[in-house]
């Protein structure tokens, strides 16, 4: 029950693009009703985009999105706001080194 996605992405394309669209979505489809979502979306936008401008510290900006990610699992009223911990967590778990030297 409910849905899901999978994302297939080739050895050749770059993560950081692909975690940008990805927020930039959640961002774009929050309701704004709750404020975990709505404030939480944009922040985690916000961040991903600094991970291009910031190369050398991208460890410490995922470190700070995971936490937010991980406060909006926990308190937003939607599966919404309770998703973008997803891909981060996917991202960081297989791919943090490749994102790293990225």
């Amino acid at each position: 029950l409910g849905s899901g996605a999978i994302i297939v992405i080739g050895s050749e394309k770059q993560l950081i693009p692909i975690l940008k669209s990805i927020l930039k979505f959640f961002k774009h489809e929050s309701c704004g009703k709750c404020v975990p979502c709505r404030l939480g979306t944009s922040y985690l936008h916000e961040q991903s985009l600094l991970l291009t401008n910031n190369p050398k510290k991208r460890e410490e900006i995922l470190t700070s999105m995971l936490t937010q990610a991980q406060l909006m699992a926990k308190s937003s009223l939607c599966p919404l706001g309770q998703s973008p911990i997803l891909p981060l967590q996917s991202i960081i778990n297989h791919f943090s080194d490749t994102l790293i030297n990225e």
